[in-house]
């Protein structure tokens, strides 16, 4: 199951491995496909949402037979950063500030922003300080291994870390959707107001 969620191999994890990768990608995924394409929508409309989207599946789909850090996937992979850089840099910002602040920048300053990619670093970094375990770290993608940066100082995850961590992103979604309809009720309020 574990290798319908992400890229890299599966078939030599271990507990933990399983844990950590599943871990990973569905913190990754909530960031990436609830968070950043409401954004997108909410700032440029459905054309750049519609893009970003089809830029993310196209990536996912390619890196089942290409590495990560190939040169095919290059311009691809420049887009995706340029795109997601000063939302997830704003958003992260401000999760941190309901989860564990403190931490998560610190977890930013000294791995998140050095990680592979500095974008997945921040997301990772809040994920890692708001659960209080250690994720990333080397991961084998079609028989090689990339070197990842290792984030975070507390435990390894433990299965049950995966059910503190859906719960979470439960919880980030529950705040989404009432900080966007707060966001909607105050606009429209203010052009009621300007127009009386």
């Amino acid at each position: 199951m574990t290798s319908q969620l992400v890229a890299r191999d599966t078939t030599s994890l271990s507990e933990m491995g399983i844990v950590k990768a599943c871990v990973e990608s569905i913190s990754l995924n909530h960031i990436r496909q609830f968070w950043l394409v409401i954004l997108f929508y909410v700032i440029a409309g459905p054309w750049l949402m519609v893009t970003y989207k089809l830029l993310l599946l196209i990536n996912h789909a390619w890196r089942t037979f290409v590495l990560p850090n190939s040169y095919f996937l290059k311009p691809l992979n420049k887009t995706l950063f340029i795109l997601e850089y000063p939302l997830i840099r704003v958003l992260i910002a401000l999760l941190s500030i309901f989860q564990n602040y403190k931490k998560t920048w610190h977890y930013i300053h000294h791995y998140g922003k050095h990680a592979y990619q500095s974008n997945s670093g921040w997301i990772l970094s809040l994920f890692a300080a708001s659960l209080n375990i250690q994720i990333g770290g080397p991961a084998h993608y079609l028989g090689e291994k990339l070197k990842k940066t290792r984030i975070g100082l507390e435990r390894p995850p433990v299965p049950n870390d995966l059910k503190v961590a859906t719960a979470l992103i439960r919880q980030l979604q529950w705040f989404g959707v009432l900080f966007i309809a707060l966001i909607w009720v105050l606009f429209t309020f203010a052009l009621n107001f300007k127009f009386k």
